[in-house]
């Protein structure tokens, strides 16, 4: 007996890659949905660059695509380029709408603000979805969790891919200070004081390199402890620049370590007496 579809399934499993898979129902999407032509419409909106793209065979639901962290002062392309995983959504028919967000380095309060306004505008300019989803990749993903929190019923669901969503003062000072300060225990006479107004906003990672290169003991001990390579350590550049964007941003150090006591750098009596200390601004640590 030969088996037909039934006029209307309640839902369908759609798989996105990436581990993504979701219920979403399709018995009522807009008759336009298959009439609509692929295209990418961008703008600005109060000063974020942003892009939507709708796929010709639309399914009728709309996925929010929260980016990573880009350091402050870097490039931004005008009309703002799809992220990566623009097109894995496009293919499962899903229209993509993206925010460049209205500063870069660690915006996370503009990125909440810039994304539900560009929510927004999608439905004023185009439909209501049948269902709006978002994503969110890396500091993306701590910004995908502050928006579901705050804008709860706009959203069906949510994925996160590598979201920075622990505290952020847990973050800055386990995965951000507690390196810089290691490598400058271990390797001192390269880094400036972190929290000195007049210290530069950036180091090239080849300065880290450098110094570990001449270092293989204390290098070695690095990479242990912070589980990496030789080839990602020197991503200590990148802790170091978006410290002091953060402090900028912030009005001062977000982190007090004067009581931290560290594990695992070897002599750890040792290296608790020779660590630098610092004292965290009450601002900047209340901002964190």
């Amino acid at each position: 007996m030969k088996r037909t579809a039934p006029r209307c399934d309640a839902f369908r499993l759609i798989n996105v890659s990436l581990v993504l898979a979701a219920w979403i129902g399709i018995c009522s999407l807009p008759a336009y949905a298959t009439d609509l032509k692929p295209v990418a419409h961008t703008g600005t909106l109060r000063g974020a660059l942003y892009r939507i793209d709708i796929p010709t065979d639309w399914n009728g639901d709309l996925v929010m695509l929260m980016h990573g962290y880009q350091p402050a002062g870097a490039p931004q392309p005008t009309p703002m380029k799809p992220a990566d995983a623009t097109s894995i959504f496009l293919k499962q028919g899903y229209a993509v709408a993206q925010s460049q967000f209205a500063s870069q380095g660690w915006a996370v309060g503009d990125a909440v603000v810039d994304n539900e306004r560009l929510r927004q505008h999608f439905t004023r300019t185009f439909t209501r979805p049948a269902h709006t989803w978002i994503y969110g990749f890396s500091l993306g993903g701590l910004e995908t969790v502050a928006s579901i929190e705050r804008y709860r019923h706009a959203y069906t669901g949510a994925l996160v891919m590598c979201g920075a969503t622990v505290s952020t003062p847990e973050l800055l000072s386990r995965a951000v200070v507690a390196p810089l300060v290691a490598f400058d225990t271990l390797i001192p006479g390269v880094l400036p004081n972190l929290a000195a107004a007049d210290s530069p906003p950036s180091i090239p990672p080849a300065v880290f390199a450098k110094a570990l290169q001449a270092h293989p003991q204390q290098a070695a001990l690095l990479e242990k402890r912070l589980q990496e390579t030789p080839e990602t350590l020197p991503s200590l550049a990148l802790y170091y620049m978006l410290l002091r964007e953060f402090e900028q941003r912030a009005g001062g150090m977000p982190v007090d370590n004067r009581k931290t006591v560290y594990h695992g750098f070897g002599d750890d009596a040792a290296f608790n007496r020779q660590v630098h200390r610092y004292a965290g601004s009450p601002a900047a640590m209340a901002y964190a």
